[in-house]
C-alpha cells in the first residue's frame, strides 16, 4: 500500500497508513525538551506557579491525522525508508514578484544563498554582524515570491523594514508590517511580530469555523480513508479546502457535500444525498 504525505502548511498523513514503529520514531523526533520546565528546575522555582511540562510535541493527531510541521518532511521521508510513498504537494504558489535586490554581498554571503536556494527548506546560522539580513533579502528576491519575514520585537520590525527598503526594489506599499498596531499585508513582502501575528491568525480559526454547515463541491476526489479537495463558498470568498469525509468514505468529484467540521486549515464533510423526486400527481391521480 502506498503511503500518502500531503504538504500544505503542514504534512499530514494517515497515521493508519504508517507502521506503528515508524509512528513512534516520529513521535520521539518531534518531542523535544522544554527550556521553560529547564529554568523551573535549575531555579527551583514554584512548580505550582510556574507549572511547565517537562517535554513539548510538535505533532498533532486529528480524526486519524497525523499533523507534522511543515520543515519536517525529508526527515519523515527519511523515516519511511524503503515503504512506498508519494508526496501531494499542495504549497500554494503565487504570481512571480520582481522584487529587484540591489546590493553586492561578499563572496562567503553569496555562498551562504547558493547554498540555501539550492534546498526548499534550510536554516541560516551565521554571526552577528555577517549580514543575515541581506542575505535573507537576496534568498527572498530570487524565490520570487510574496514572503512573510516574522520577528520577535518591534525594533527587529521596524529593522527589517528599513533594510527592505534600502536593499529591494520596493516602495512603503509594497512592504506591510504587523504589529506595533499596524495590520498590513504588503504587495511583496509582510513583516509580522510573532505575537501580533498570532492574535490576527487567530481570527482565520474563526473564519474556518463559520464554515461548518455551508455547501461544497468535491473538486478532487476523495478516495476510502484519504483525503481530497472540495471547494466550499462562504459569505465572502470561496476557498479551496484539504477535505475528508467523517465516515472514511470515497466521494468522487462532482458530487456535493456539508461541511461538519473543520480541522485546523481542512475539513470534514459528508456526502449530500439528492433530494427525493416528487411523486408524479398523474399517476397518483390514476391509481386513485
Amino acid at each position: 500500500m502506498e503511503i500518502t504525505v500531503h504538504v500544505d502548511n503542514a504534512v499530514r498523513v494517515l497515521e493508519a497508513d504508517l507502521p506503528p514503529e515508524t509512528v513512534k520514531r516520529i513521535e520521539a523526533d518531534l518531542t523535544l525538551p522544554n527550556p521553560k520546565w529547564e529554568q523551573v528546575e535549575k531555579y527551583n522555582r514554584s512548580r505550582r506557579r510556574n507549572f511547565q511540562p517537562e517535554m513539548l510535541a510538535f505533532f498533532q493527531r486529528s480524526n486519524g491525522v497525523l499533523i507534522l510541521p511543515r520543515g519536517y518532511i525529508n526527515h519523515l521521508l527519511g523515516r519511511l525508508g524503503t515503504l512506498p510513498y508519494m508526496v501531494v504537494d499542495r504549497t500554494r504558489t503565487l504570481d512571480p514578484v520582481d522584487f529587484g535586490f540591489r546590493a553586492r554581498l561578499h563572496p562567503y554571503q553569496l555562498a551562504a544563498v547558493r547554498d540555501l536556494t539550492a534546498r526548499r527548506f534550510g536554516v541560516l546560522e551565521a554571526p552577528p554582524g555577517a549580514g543575515k539580513t541581506v542575505i535573507a533579502l537576496d534568498i527572498i528576491a530570487r524565490r520570487r515570491q510574496p514572503a512573510l519575514v516574522v520577528v520577535h520585537t518591534k525594533e527587529l520590525m521596524y529593522q527589517w523594514h528599513r533594510r527592505a527598503l534600502e536593499f529591494l526594489n520596493a516602495c512603503d506599499d509594497d512592504i506591510g508590517l504587523v504589529g506595533d498596531g499596524r495590520k498590513d499585508i504588503g504587495r511583496k513582502l509582510t513583516i509580522a511580530i510573532i505575537n501580533s501575528l498570532y492574535r490576527a491568525t487567530a481570527s482565520t480559526d474563526v473564519n474556518m469555523a463559520s464554515l461548518v454547515g455551508r455547501r461544497g463541491q468535491v473538486t478532487i476526489g476523495i478516495p476510502v480513508g484519504d483525503v481530497g479537495e472540495v471547494l466550499v463558498t462562504a459569505a465572502d470568498s470561496t476557498r479551496q479546502l484539504i477535505a475528508r469525509t467523517s465516515d472514511g468514505s470515497a466521494i468522487p468529484v462532482g458530487i456535493s457535500v456539508r461541511v461538519i467540521e473543520t480541522l485546523g486549515s481542512s475539513v470534514l464533510v459528508e456526502r449530500i444525498e439528492p433530494a427525493a423526486a416528487p411523486a408524479d400527481a398523474t399517476s397518483e391521480s390514476r391509481s386513485s
